[in-house]
């Protein structure tokens, strides 16, 4: 059965519990082991089989008693959807999918592995010579262009060493969307400059992280202009309102601590400039977040997340947190040392609980219920006949006390409340 003829299946439970019956993957009729009727599932919502026999009992010498049998079932016990926590078409989805890319391909369109190999690689070929075609050059007085490098390569499974690959370095106009890709050998100054002039024409405004750059860095230039008047109106008209406000309150947070940055999960001031994490943080004229080379666009309620201990949650909006989960994933911001397979770096702050723990999906700890085998002895009740002494004769009183005594000679000291309470008692009694 192809996919899609599955996916048609579905849409009716009625026929999906039918064709699971059939392949035996599950069973939909049983016989009660109460009283040995036949019972049918009927495709109710809730998944049970429930046997309603009506029956008579005997209760006395000409009395009888209707009972009704209450047997329930459910069509997944005994089977490989037992004590699941999805629904069964969402697990029969699961079951059905293959792995993507060729063997999907290959199932799902009716071909061989080779011809759905042959025609992947078609596809390559032409995508190479559309790139080809169509490197030309781009930008222009005040045009924005942006520029990248990638290695393409690949790992044995995913895991080990990282085998060569090759190293790739484009660009992208802004507004018209125009393109260059070109492969080269490396990424260093002396092969990318030659690229540069030859695909990007002059007075392009270049927005890039493809290399390491001789100039100082951004946080170093804001602290070097805020020590001036004329710095700080240069600092407002460079970086825009977003950046100018955050980037400003960055640098005064050592004076400032009732600002509400964060600097914890959040951007601080480094030697090297501002950093998010461990990454190299920067923010460009237009507001774009650039984090270790990758950019975002930067929004208030974006910003107000990245740099804030407390986020006001009416500037911030679903895309906003989407795009923040991503910064902590990328960079590990919120792992014990910045490690992606660290433990979370957790408090009691408004910001990891409200924010990265519904981002993470972490659920709060809950306080458990003293119970269980290591419950402290001191606070287990023991309801022991030692416990409750009834007693109608003075004499029995004193026999236990005796007892107790020569228990408590040998150090005992268990029982001093029942002697104390032994000896109350017989002093009420007028005894002692």
């Amino acid at each position: 059965m192809l996919l899609y003829e599955f996916i048609h299946l579905t849409h009716n439970f009625q026929n999906l519990i039918d064709y699971l019956d059939e392949k035996k993957v599950i069973r939909t009729k049983t016989q009660c082991p109460l009283c040995g009727n036949n019972i049918m599932y009927d495709y109710n919502e809730s998944s049970l089989m429930h046997c309603g026999k009506h029956y008579y009992k005997r209760t006395g010498k000409k009395r009888r008693q209707r009972k009704t049998c209450n047997f329930k079932v459910s069509v997944m016990h005994l089977s490989w959807f037992a004590k699941a926590h999805i629904d069964i078409t969402t697990f029969s989805y699961f079951l059905m999918i293959n792995s993507p890319r060729l063997q999907l391909l290959r199932v799902e369109c009716n071909m061989s592995l080779q011809t759905a190999i042959d025609w992947t690689n078609f596809c390559r070929e032409l995508m190479t010579q559309w790139i080809y075609s169509n490197n030309v050059q781009i930008g222009g007085p005040n045009k924005i262009v942006e520029i990248d490098e990638v290695k393409i390569g690949r790992r044995k499974c995913h895991k080990g060493r990282i085998i060569t690959g090759q190293w790739v370095f484009g660009g992208i106009e802004r507004e018209s969307k125009k393109i260059f890709i070109v492969p080269v050998e490396d990424r260093k100054s002396e092969t990318l400059i030659p690229i540069i002039r030859r695909y990007i024409k002059p007075g392009s405004i270049l927005l890039e992280n493809v290399f390491e750059m001789t100039e100082v860095s951004l946080a170093t230039k804001v602290q070097n202009q805020l020590q001036t008047s004329e710095g700080r109106e240069a600092l407002r008209a460079n970086l825009g309102p977003l950046g100018q406000k955050y980037v400003e309150a960055v640098l005064r947070g050592a004076q400032d601590k009732e600002i509400g940055i964060d600097h914890v999960y959040g951007v601080y001031l480094h030697k090297d400039g501002l950093m998010f994490c461990n990454k190299r943080f920067d923010v460009d004229d237009a507001g774009n977040i650039i984090i270790d080379g990758v950019r975002y666009a930067g929004t208030p309620g974006l910003y107000e997340l990245i740099f804030k201990r407390m986020p006001d949650d009416a500037l911030y909006t679903e895309y906003d947190m989407h795009k923040y989960k991503s910064m902590l994933l990328m960079t590990s911001s919120h792992k014990q040392k910045h490690h992606s397979q660290g433990r979370l770096l957790s408090n009691r702050g408004y910001k990891y609980k409200y924010i990265i723990a519904t981002l993470m999906l972490v659920t709060p700890k809950k306080q458990s219920k003293k119970s269980g085998k290591g419950l402290p002895y001191a606070m287990t009740l023991y309801d022991n006949t030692i416990d409750y002494v009834h007693w109608d004769d003075p004499n029995e009183l004193v026999d236990r006390l005796r007892l107790l005594d020569v228990s408590h000679r040998a150090c005992n000291n268990a029982h001093d409340n029942e002697m104390l309470s032994i000896t109350e008692e017989l002093r009420e009694t007028v005894l002692l």
